[in-house]
C-alpha cells in the first residue's frame, strides 16, 4: 500500500485489528447468552401478567354490567318516587284546596328548602368552601333556579284573577 501511494500509510488508531474485533464478539456473545436467560424469563412474566390482565378486564366489564344494573334501578325507584309525590300532591289538592296566598307560602318553602340543601352541598365541598367568596357564588349559582321558579311561583299566585263583566 505505501508504494502504490507512494507515502507511509499508518493504521488508524481507532481501527480496531482482528485480534481486538475476535475479544469484542466474544463479549457480546457472552452478553447474548446472559441477556436470552434473561430475556425470556422476563418473557415469561409478561406472558403470565398479560393473562392476568385479560381476566382483571373480565371483572371491570362485568363490574361496568353491574353498574348499569344499578342505573337503571336507581332511575326506576327515582321514576316511582316522582309519580309517588305527584299523586300525593293530586290527593293533597283534592282534600285540602289551597288558596293564592298558600300557594305562595308553599312556594317559598320550597324555594327556601332548595337554598338551605344548595348551602348544605356547597358546605359539604371543599372546593367550593375553600374560600367565603367562592362559598357564596357557589351558594347562588345553585339556588338561582330555585329562585328564578319560586320568583315566577310567587308573582303568579299573587295575581289576581280578572273578573267578567258580562
Amino acid at each position: 500500500m505505501d508504494k502504490l501511494l507512494g507515502r507511509h500509510v499508518a493504521p488508524d488508531p481507532s481501527e480496531l485489528n482482528l485480534k481486538e474485533c475476535q475479544d469484542e464478539m466474544g463479549q457480546w456473545s457472552a452478553w447474548a447468552k446472559t441477556d436470552n436467560a434473561l430475556y425470556s424469563e422476563l418473557r415469561n412474566n409478561y406472558d403470565q401478567l398479560y393473562a392476568e390482565n385479560q381476566s382483571l378486564r373480565g371483572i371491570k366489564y362485568r363490574h361496568d354490567e353491574e353498574i348499569g344494573i344499578q342505573t337503571l334501578l336507581t332511575l326506576t325507584a327515582v321514576g316511582f318516587g316522582v309519580f309517588m309525590a305527584w299523586g300525593v300532591v293530586k290527593a293533597i289538592r283534592r282534600w285540602w284546596p289551597s288558596s293564592n296566598q298558600r300557594r305562595q307560602l308553599i312556594t317559598l318553602l320550597l324555594v327556601a328548602t332548595w337554598v338551605t340543601i344548595a348551602a348544605i352541598v356547597a358546605l359539604g365541598d371543599s372546593r367550593l368552601s375553600y374560600h367565603p367568596v367562592n362559598l357564596v357564588f357557589s351558594v347562588l349559582v345553585y339556588s338561582l333556579p330555585a329562585l328564578a321558579f319560586g320568583g315566577v311561583g310567587v308573582w303568579w299566585f299573587g295575581r289576581t284573577k280578572p273578573e267578567i263583566l258580562w
